[in-house]
């Protein structure tokens, strides 16, 4: 793995994208917490719920453009072209590769989020549609990664899913209520607000973290055992449906040995449709799992499948 322009712009722009989720989520639960209060005759909580308003409204916002900058960098990365020659590339990476899934699932809902921004009151129907948009934004992003190995509906898909929510819940909660909403509650006359609502943020944060460890110890079991280190080449991973095309390759790609990692070129791997299809992170040559002796670095299959 080379360390250019490119790939600091792509771990950037996912680093905005985590970053802007997180405050869209602590701050719309923060302001749902306020809600009522803010609602009051005298409601010296006003002020703090306009900010978690505010600050849900700008992160969604945000979110949305860094989604699409992402996407860029995505497409350029996993077609090996340069930054401009990738706005070509980007109908080809929605439509043939899961990345493109999963990334249209979480702009989705991304698309949602400012609506209810927007929305000054706490309907029902607002609710629900802010919290399926936030639903739909960690499914989308959990199947970017290493869950999409067993398919869109699967255990790991959902387990990946709780766990972008919850560090969503605990990392929004922190940052978007330190930073932003208890600060306007310091005013004697909201320090009763100001109790209960960092008691909500310390309980709610307490719980998050622990469905965070469960769910990931799911994933690292999940990628040591299901996935079986299986299909890591140098490069992007191959996505691959129905026989090896090339039986030699499959044969002759196998791997010899368990253990020892061995990286190869992007060449040896080559992506149909001129892209590689799949995630950007450095694969290695394939671990031997099972009965299978080692998977073909072409395709993921077992010798002699």
């Amino acid at each position: 793995m080379s360390v250019d322009g490119l790939w600091i712009g792509q771990v950037a722009m996912a680093a905005l994208m985590n970053v802007a989720f997180a405050f869209a989520v602590g701050s719309a639960l923060l302001g749902a917490w306020l809600a009522n209060d803010a609602k009051a005759k005298i409601a010296p909580a006003q002020p703090a719920w306009l900010r978690a308003q505010r600050s849900l409204l700008t992160a969604s916002a945000v979110l949305v453009l860094v989604d699409l900058g992402w996407l860029l960098y995505q497409a350029a990365s996993m077609s090996g072209v340069a930054l401009p020659a990738a706005f070509g590339i980007v109908p080809t990476v929605l439509s043939q590769t899961h990345v493109g899934y999963g990334w249209s699932i979480a702009f989705a809902g991304a698309l949602v989020l400012p609506g209810t921004a927007l929305t000054s009151h706490g309907g029902v129907l607002r609710n629900a549609l802010l919290w399926l948009a936030v639903i739909a934004i960690a499914a989308g992003k959990a199947s970017l990664g290493h869950a999409a190995d067993a398919g869109l509906a699967s255990a790991a898909i959902a387990m990946q899913t709780l766990h972008v929510l919850v560090t969503s819940v605990w990392g929004g909660l922190a940052i978007t209520a330190g930073l932003i909403v208890l600060p306007a509650l310091g005013a004697s006359t909201a320090r009763g607000v100001l109790i209960r609502t960092a008691s909500q943020v310390s309980n709610v944060s307490l719980v998050a973290v622990g469905f965070e460890l469960l769910s990931g110890i799911f994933a690292v079991r999940h990628l040591q055992c299901h996935a079986g280190f299986g299909r890591f080449v140098r490069g992007d991973c191959v996505e691959h449906v129905g026989p090896c095309p090339d039986p030699q390759a499959h044969a002759r790609r196998t791997c010899a040995g368990a253990g020892r990692p061995e990286p190869l070129s992007r060449a040896a791997a080559p992506a149909p449709h001129g892209i590689d299809n799949g995630r950007p992170y450095l694969r290695q040559r394939a671990l031997s799992r099972g009965a299978c002796d080692g998977r073909c670095l072409h395709c993921g299959g077992c010798p002699g499948a």
